[in-house]
């Protein structure tokens, strides 16, 4: 049922440009920037009730023809990264407009998350060489399966500068800009992205640099390579300086990387676990559930569902109810929603039953 719900609501807020008034925050203070991608630059903010700092990430507009394009895309990435409520995935806490004239209704999309001040993976990594690497592929792996099973999400994304460190040093996945919903039936046509020129080939599949639709098994696939990142520091196909090498190697078959010589047995399953990410034939390539108890078997330990980082995610949860409270556009019955999702254990499966509204 749920999924079904979440299918009506990326339709409506894909076509239609339509956000959940739940969504929108007001009065988010912006401050320097801090970096950027293609189509968005990333700002640390606040808000001037509140004691957290924000990571605003504000959507870049080339032309105005490309503005209606857009704001589908962001209003769908809201909705489905709105749906996601795990310790391994970045919480979203709502849609920002930010006025870039005062003089007319001109106004740019924010997407607010909380601010990680540790930074992406990569940087964690860099500045922290000597953290344990192996559970925070443990992190990624739990995050991606709940994305694949609790809504049949695909990130289609995946790499280390899309995951973020928490402050309790665990990996958490962002940026679902190319994310797709995945039912019984196809989705490419109806519901799917197109990621070209968006597509990051280092961590792409063969498949994917052929046909340009994400699979859970081309997420196998980027996850191999995000552990080949974590555990070694390098990019995927080290040895290609461009993006026409790697795709000339994914064209001849040819893996990311070579299985490096290893010293202990517990080494070895894990990069063996890497190089079945990696088969050719999407079939062979583990489901998110193989991997977790592969990784749960070589250290000893079971997930802990209310475990994780759960702490966290409580606070996220505290700091939403705030910022719904301080937005001024969310009505009783959607606190309500919020104090319910904090209070009970059940209950992160619930879709918010809000209006929507249109800026402009």
């Amino acid at each position: 049922m749920r999924k079904h719900m979440t299918i009506a609501l990326y339709n409506l807020c894909r076509t239609n440009k339509l956000y959940p008034t739940c969504l929108l925050l007001n009065d988010i203070v912006l401050g320097p920037p801090k970096g950027g991608g293609i189509f968005s630059d990333v700002y640390k903010g606040r808000h001037p009730r509140m004691g957290q700092n924000l990571c605003v990430k504000v959507v870049r507009f080339y032309e105005r023809s490309h503005i209606d394009a857009m704001l589908k895309a962001y209003a769908k990435e809201a909705m489905l990264w709105r749906q996601l409520h795990h310790p391994s995935i970045i919480p979203l806490y709502g849609v920002h407009y930010l006025r870039t004239d005062k003089s007319d209704e001109s106004y740019k999309i924010c997407l607010v998350s909380p601010w990680m001040e540790n930074g992406n993976l990569v940087k964690y990594l860099s500045n922290n060489p000597e953290v344990p690497r192996e559970p925070l592929i443990y992190d990624i792996a739990l995050g991606l399966e709940y994305m694949h099973s609790e809504l049949s999400l695909i990130h289609g994304d995946l790499k280390g500068s899309n995951i973020l460190v928490n402050d309790e040093g665990h990996a958490c996945i962002t940026d679902f800009g190319l994310s797709i919903l995945r039912t019984e039936s196809t989705l490419s046509r109806a519901l799917g992205t197109n990621t070209v020129g968006a597509c990051s080939y280092r961590w792409s599949a063969p498949e994917i640099v052929d046909d340009l639709h994400p699979t859970p098994a081309s997420d196998i696939w980027a996850f191999g390579c995000v552990c080949y990142e974590v555990l070694t520091g390098n990019l995927p196909f080290p040895e290609c300086i461009t993006d026409a090498q790697v795709i000339i190697d994914l064209a001849d078959q040819i893996k990311p990387a070579e299985k490096p010589w290893t010293v202990t047995q517990r080494e070895d399953i894990i990069w063996s676990l890497i190089d079945k990410c990696w088969e050719i034939d999407t079939r062979k390539r583990p489901t998110c559930g193989e991997i977790i108890a592969t990784l749960e078997e070589i250290f000893g330990v079971a997930r802990e569902p209310s475990g994780l980082g759960m702490e966290t995610l409580i606070e996220h949860g505290r700091q939403l109810f705030q910022l719904a409270d301080l937005s001024g556009n969310v009505r009783d019955s959607e606190l309500e929603w919020i104090e319910e999702l904090l209070h009970h254990e059940n209950t992160w499966s619930l879709i918010c039953p809000c209006t929507y509204w249109q800026p402009g």
